[in-house]
Formats: structure tokens, sequence, C-alpha cells
């Protein structure tokens, strides 16, 4: 799960530190909306905060501007190696490129 996803205008982070994965999600015009809405966005990602597990397994939810209740995030298909090659969150995929 460790790893970069892209997709087009958007890229996410995923590291882990003692455990925990961190998400972070880079994604200017998403961020330049969100502010339109009256979001109180500091410049930097548009999210930056650890995963919470749902129910164990590949299955997620993180905090998400807008989004009272955040989003949900899952990982799916597996390189050679077992590790992740997808991304999804919010009904949007991004591929890993690491």
């Amino acid at each position: 799960m460790v790893g970069t996803y892209l997709r087009f205008g958007d890229r996410i982070e995923i590291t882990e530190n003692a455990g925990r994965l961190h998400y972070k999600e880079f994604n200017d015009e998403a961020a330049a909306s969100n502010r339109i809405m009256g979001e109180k966005l500091t410049t930097g990602p548009l999210v930056d905060d650890d995963l919470t597990v749902l129910g164990g397994g590949d299955r997620f939810l993180v905090k998400y501007p807008g989004f009272e209740n955040g989003i949900r995030v899952f990982f799916f298909g597996k390189d050679t190696q077992g590790r992740a090659t997808n991304i999804n969150f919010g009904l949007r995929t991004s591929r890993r490129i690491d």
C-alpha cells in the first residue's frame, strides 16, 4: 500500500510510520475549488492525515475537505511483490507509480 499514486492532476503519497498509514493528497485544482466553496485550506497538501481502518483489510477512511464524515479509501490489485497497484478514493482511482 505504501507508495505514490497518480491520476491526472492528482498525486497521493501513502507512507507508514509506527504501523499506521498516512495519506497525503496534492491536487491544486480541487484545493482551489474547495477554497471557492469556503473551505479554509492552507498551501501544501489538500489532505494530510492518517488513514482510519474500516473493519480491517485494505479499507480505510480519511478526513477530506467538504466531506463531514470523510471518504472511503481502498487499495486493490497486486504487483509481483504483492504490493497494491491501485488506490480508490471517493469514486476516483489512481495507479501506483513506484
